[in-house]
C-alpha cells in the first residue's frame, strides 16, 4: 500500500503480507473497503521489526483532515492506495 506524507509529499509503500486483509498489525482499519478510500487522510504508526524492516502497526482514519492535492496519477491505478 502506498501512502504520502502531506507536508513533504514524500511517499512510503508498507507491505502487507496477507493481501486479503490490507490490515496493520492492531487488525483495526481494512483498506480493501469503504473504512479507507483514496484521498483519506490517516494516522499511521510504525515500527522496526528486529531484522529492521519496517512493521505497520495501526492507522487511525482523520476524518476532519483533508488532503491539498490529488493523489498522483501512479498511485490511482493500483488496488489500494490511501
Amino acid at each position: 500500500m502506498f501512502f504520502s506524507e502531506i507536508e513533504t509529499g514524500n511517499k512510503y509503500c508498507l507491505s502487507v503480507f496477507l493481501p486479503r486483509l490490507y490490515r496493520a498489525l492492531d487488525n483495526g482499519l481494512n483498506f480493501r473497503s469503504a473504512d479507507a478510500l483514496p484521498g483519506d487522510v490517516f494516522e499511521l504508526e510504525t515500527g522496526k521489526t528486529k531484522t529492521g524492516r519496517t512493521k505497520f502497526i495501526s492507522a487511525k482514519k482523520l476524518e476532519d483532515a483533508t488532503r491539498e492535492a490529488d493523489p498522483p496519477a501512479q498511485l490511482d491505478t493500483l488496488p489500494v492506495s490511501a
